[in-house]
Parts: structure tokens; sequence; C-alpha cells
């Protein structure tokens, strides 16, 4: 990771994390967002959030259908993640 807005990376076992946290600035000191990967999948979303969740202990799957918040790794589909950001 460098000092980039939006970062990636890629974690001891060779898996990537497609926006993984940086420290971002803030006025009330620096803040890391949310980590996040994205799998196009309606299943199996859970591999990928054991990994968040191990190095970061939550975050968000993007999917394609699932909508599953029980975990500390939540997966959102896809358009309700850009309806968020609109």
């Amino acid at each position: 990771m460098t000092d980039d807005s939006i970062g990636y990376l890629r974690t001891g076992s060779e898996n990537e994390m497609d926006f993984a946290p940086v420290p971002i600035p803030s006025p009330s000191g620096s803040m890391l967002p949310v980590p996040i990967e994205s799998k196009w999948v309606s299943s199996g979303w859970r591999c990928e959030a054991k990994a968040i969740e191990a190095k970061f202990a939550g975050g968000v799957v993007v999917s394609r259908n699932v909508l599953d918040m029980a975990h500390p790794a939540w997966a959102l589909p896809a358009p309700v993640l850009a309806l968020l950001l609109e």
C-alpha cells in the first residue's frame, strides 16, 4: 500500500483485496475507510470475506445479489452499494 487514497492489497497468501483501507486525512485526524472486495457471485462469497476478516476484522464483499450482514464482513449487492454512493 502507498499513500494513495484508493489502494489494493495483496495478502501473504497472494489474495488480492480490491479496495484496501489507506489513511485518508480528515479534520479529526487520519481515518481508514472500510475495506471492500468485489466478487460478481451469487454464492461462495464467504471465502473472500474470511480474508477481509482475518486482515481487518471486517469489511464489505460486493456481490452480484447477496445481502448478508450477519458476519463482521458484510455481503452487499453491487446495485445497493451504487445507490448508497449516490
